[in-house]
């Protein structure tokens, strides 16, 4: 269980060769090809006519979630839903145990079941004794440039694809 992005991205031939991930795809696993928008924008363009897709940015959706949705709603032709609340899910989590941690090597279903246990046995309150929120490690600044060294031909790529620009990412 790495907790730095950066170890993540450096020891991707090592996390990719465990043995007891055999029930992941470890396509997941491969930040460098995930990153490559261009390629995959470009195999939807090739099957959906533009007109038919809509694009969000991540920065904009984090920085006005509500703005992006009504954005949303509007081009699919949808009345947007006044009342919803944009609370932040998917806060950076830690397993306070080795054991919970361990509980990912098992197949989804099998991880399933083990929920489904779980909150049977102990109810919601196990996540709060099980896991804690804590602030992701920060990036290092050479770790950062080395990102955008990397991935600028990529963000040139999109600038011309999408006519965006996205100078804020190099």
């Amino acid at each position: 269980n790495i907790k730095s992005f950066e170890r993540a991205w450096n020891n991707y031939e090592q996390r990719t060769n465990n043995p007891f991930k055999k029930n992941i795809d470890l396509k997941l696993f491969d930040y460098q090809a995930v990153g490559k928008y261009s390629e995959q924008l470009e195999r939807l363009f090739s099957i959906f006519p533009k007109s038919q897709i809509k694009l969000v940015l991540f920065d904009d959706f984090e920085k006005d979630t509500k703005k992006e949705y009504i954005k949303v709603t509007e081009f699919l032709s949808l009345e947007p839903n006044h009342q919803i609340r944009f609370d932040k899910k998917n806060v950076n989590q830690v397993e306070r145990a080795a054991l919970v941690a361990s509980v990912n090597i098992f197949p989804k279903k099998t991880r399933l079941i083990i929920k489904r246990i779980s909150l049977k046995i102990f109810g919601n309150s196990l996540d709060s004794l099980l896991i804690k929120k804590e602030p992701r490690i920060p990036l290092s600044a050479d770790f950062q440039n080395e990102l955008k060294d990397y991935y600028r031909p990529e963000i040139l790529k999109l600038e011309a694809l999408l006519n965006l620009n996205l100078s804020n990412w190099k």
